[in-house]
């Protein structure tokens, strides 16, 4: 069963993603591969294949992870590329706001998963959104656009959201998109 822990957003956020994808679909970049905003997470760890069996064990780590852990106020920011705007494969909108507390529950999750087996992402946290994946190289003309759209797209309000909870998500791949199903959710409640 593939799983990873996320943070879902709020509904006011995924208003706000909706907003956002109709502009990025509006510039008709071919091969651009939107999600769906209801299906938009922040990763906090990918952890892979696992045997359903653990799931028990997995919650109570989590459960650790979070104790000292409250909500977490964010926000949208602007728009970018990963990995490189000369090659971009996946464009997302930023989140920031108590980026700190975000860093210490992204850490504690790390810690918690690496005690049960699971690796370490080596990789710098950067607190994204995916908004869609560019599923083939862009021509020139499309490079143009996407560069304008980073540069103005944004939120048009504010996308302010507390994050009250974590949850460990099922990702069930199918040909035509991801379905993702939450099987735990852990509440952020600072002990």
């Amino acid at each position: 069963m593939r799983t990873f822990v996320a943070i879902n957003p709020s509904q006011e956020t995924i208003r706000c993603l909706e907003q956002v994808l109709a502009e990025l679909l509006e510039l008709q970049i071919c091969g651009l591969r939107c999600v769906r905003p209801n299906s938009a997470h922040l990763t906090l760890k990918f952890l892979g294949n696992i045997n359903p069996g653990r799931t028990t064990i997995i919650s109570e780590a989590l459960y650790r992870a979070t104790k000292t852990i409250g909500p977490i106020k964010l926000h949208l920011t602007g728009l970018g590329v990963f990995p490189d705007l000369n090659a971009p494969k996946v464009i997302w909108i930023g989140i920031d706001g108590s980026t700190d507390m975000l860093g210490e529950l992204r850490a504690n999750v790390e810690d918690a998963m690496a005690d049960l087996g699971f690796p370490k992402d080596q990789r710098r946290f950067k607190p994204h959104l995916t908004l869609a994946r560019v599923r083939r190289k862009l021509d020139p003309s499309q490079m143009v656009r996407l560069m304008g759209a980073l540069n103005t797209i944004s939120p048009t309000y504010p996308t302010n959201w507390q994050v009250n909870s974590i949850s460990l998500t099922h990702s069930k791949l199918t040909p035509d998109r991801p379905i993702y199903h939450n099987l735990i959710t852990v509440p952020l409640e600072r002990n």
